[in-house]
């Protein structure tokens, strides 16, 4: 298994899991740099904004940058994951999974390679789209939940699924976009004894509702590139911070 897309934040519960766990979404438009092996920096875009998908009301979660471009659409009442698609620039490969919301139905994966392409049919309830962990997470800190989240995901590189656990570790203060703030540390791995043999994900979620999805990231480079690297934000729009909390919008800045 390639820890490495399966545990990074460019990779939501189904409609079963997301009834019973609630999520947060900060909408806006937010820039991070991203570090990698020497030192070197760039900058990743990340927006998050109310859209509609095929008639489904829904956030739309997007990452650009020069390795990778990635959509993930969740439905705006529920957090349900709907669509992802990741087009990896480093990898040449194209990854796009169709969640079904009817469990009778299967969740389909399609991997697109210069040399071949690969179909999955997926039976998985409880399924999180790993590209909304910080949306998840988010919530459990609004409300105030458990620290700690078992679920299952699909990992991007084979289609195949995986059970993983994400546990809050501590907290600390961190630089964001140029202000200190206040965030619980979640550690994201397999939940399973190979979880030794993979690199974890670190995220740091603001415990201040409404600031940010997320303040900084360390683990796999979302790019697959097989490096250590981190984010951290740099900078956000002057219209972000409207939370919606379940779907529901209870914040704005």
């Amino acid at each position: 298994m390639g820890m490495g897309c399966i545990l990074c934040l460019l990779c939501a519960a189904t409609s079963g899991l997301a009834g019973s766990m609630p999520f947060a979404v900060v909408s806006g438009n937010f820039i991070y740099a991203r570090a990698g092996a020497g030192g070197q920096e760039s900058s990743i875009s990340y927006q998050v904004e109310a859209a509609n998908y095929h008639g489904i009301e829904a956030w739309r979660i997007a990452w650009s940058d020069a390795r990778m471009d990635a959509v993930h659409y969740i439905r705006r009442g529920d957090g349900a994951p709907l669509y992802t698609r990741r087009v990896n620039h480093v990898r040449q490969e194209t990854v796009q999974i169709s969640y079904s919301l009817d469990p009778a139905k299967p969740h389909i994966y399609r991997r697109e390679t210069p040399n071949e392409t690969l179909v999955r049919r997926i039976h998985q309830p409880g399924l999180i789209d790993m590209g909304t962990l910080p949306q998840v997470l988010s919530g459990l800190q609004a409300t105030r939940e458990s620290g700690e989240l078992r679920f299952f995901a699909i990992d991007y590189s084979d289609g195949q699924v995986y059970a993983l656990v994400a546990r809050r570790v501590g907290y600390a203060t961190v630089a964001n976009a140029g202000v200190g703030v206040r965030c619980a540390i979640y550690e994201a791995n397999l939940d399973s004894w190979k979880a030794a043999f993979n690199p974890a994900v670190h995220l740091d979620v603001p415990t201040r509702a409404g600031l940010a999805n997320f303040a900084a990231y360390s683990g796999p480079d979302p790019a697959g590139s097989g490096e250590l690297t981190t984010l951290r934000m740099l900078s956000r729009s002057s219209d972000v911070a409207a939370l919606s909390i379940a779907g529901k919008a209870v914040l704005a800045h």
